[in-house]
């Protein structure tokens, strides 16, 4: 997800190495959420300078120990480096490539999926304080961060940085990866699939995990059976409850299993509505990427990207629909609301909706922070 973004950096005249604590994705490994084996089929390290970390222990996908043991201060002395850039910070490697670039006094920014909704959840609980001091003492040490959107930018309020400290860039995909499909590929696919004219098909793309809830995707394509429209639910990805799903579905439903990202625009421009219920994401990339593909969204409000890209513009208010995660009625609503509308009209608003949130706008306002403050830091003049 952050290849994209590195490209774009370079792009634009930026000169980027690349730090990887893990071989996650890239090097075929069980995804403990997917519950697979799978590395992406995506091209993941052209365009872009970057080396892997020597890794003395493999830990899952999302441990917060992951990079423990990496010498993060001999890799930042390896170069003159005027800026440490860094995807969130609550894995141990995060922690000590901020220690690290303090000790060499090297401006470092934050940029991760974090939202101000989700944090105070996480610090609701009788050790809130306590979690909240922890947190503010490691992002008091950065010299500023990137927030994907503005309930990002209220997290970092929230710990203590000030908005002098803080550049939105917003959180987006190479959109043009995702370009809407033809119509002869559409339906061709929907051919292959199974799909009839007359059929819509809701798309549920993720891991099949609690959070995502994707069973909540039939009780919803029931509910608008029952109000006369031909829906057939089409499920793409993996997990725990996969079984569980597969069990409930009816002979209109379909689960496709894990598709890797090469297959997925083409499945994204067959559906009529990608939904996606979950309790809450911090980001949810699955909106951008629908959109990006010409497909309409209902989602829960506890899906951030769909409220960031709502609030954006009237496109993302026409191609967005949103409800409470467990509101069935509200989400069907949203559903019949969006099927009734022109199919290309629609297409046109979505990938409107979905342009600010660009990799390349994304790599300007970073690109544009980081030259400014190497003069506010003087580094240039080292």
């Amino acid at each position: 997800y952050q290849t994209p973004l590195w490209r774009a950096l370079v792009a634009i005249g930026v000169d980027l190495e690349v730090l990887y604590l893990s071989r996650q994705g890239y090097a075929t490994r069980v995804d403990p959420e997917f519950g697979v084996s799978f590395a992406w089929d995506t091209e993941l390290l052209s365009g872009y300078s970057s080396q892997f970390a020597p890794e003395l222990r493999k830990f899952p996908a999302g441990s917060p120990w992951t990079g423990v043991a990496v010498s993060s201060r001999r890799f930042l002395r390896t170069r003159t480096f005027d800026a440490l850039i860094l995807p969130g910070y609550a894995m141990a490697g995060y922690v000590r490539a901020i220690l690290a670039a303090r000790s060499v006094n090297l401006p470092t920014y934050l940029r991760g999926e974090t939202v101000s909704n989700a944090f105070r959840a996480r610090l609701g609980s009788s050790r809130g304080s306590f979690r909240r001091r922890l947190h503010r003492q490691v992002v008091s040490r950065v010299s500023g961060a990137f927030p994907l959107g503005i309930e990002s930018e209220k997290f970092y309020l929230d710990l203590g940085l000030g908005p002098d400290r803080l550049t939105i860039a917003r959180y987006g995909i190479d959109n043009a990866a995702f370009n809407r499909a033809s119509p002869s590929a559409i339906s061709d696919a929907r051919h292959r699939l199974g799909v009839g004219d007359r059929d819509r098909v809701l798309l549920f793309a993720g891991k099949f995990i609690a959070r995502k809830r994707p069973l909540d995707v039939l009780a919803i394509a029931s509910r608008l059976r029952r109000r006369g429209f031909r829906v057939r639910s089409m499920f793409v990805g993996a997990g725990p409850l996969e079984p569980r799903v597969r069990s409930l579905m009816t002979k209109d439903d379909m689960a496709l299993g894990f598709v890797n990202q090469g297959d997925l625009p083409l499945l994204y421009s067959a559906a009529d509505v990608v939904l996606v219920p979950s309790f809450s994401e911090t980001w949810g990339l699955v909106v951008n990427e629908a959109l990006a593909a010409g497909t309409p969204v209902v989602a829960s409000t506890g899906v951030t990207s769909a409220l960031e890209i709502m609030a954006a513009s009237d496109s993302g208010r026409q191609t967005i629909r949103v409800a409470q995660s467990d509101d069935f009625e509200g989400l069907a609503d949203g559903v019949e609301t969006l099927l009734k509308c022109d199919r290309e009209e629609v297409a046109l608003q979505a990938a409107a909706a979905v342009a600010p949130f660009d990799v390349t706008l994304a790599a300007q306002a970073i690109a544009e922070r980081l030259e400014r403050d190497r003069i506010l830091y003087g580094r240039a003049k080292q």
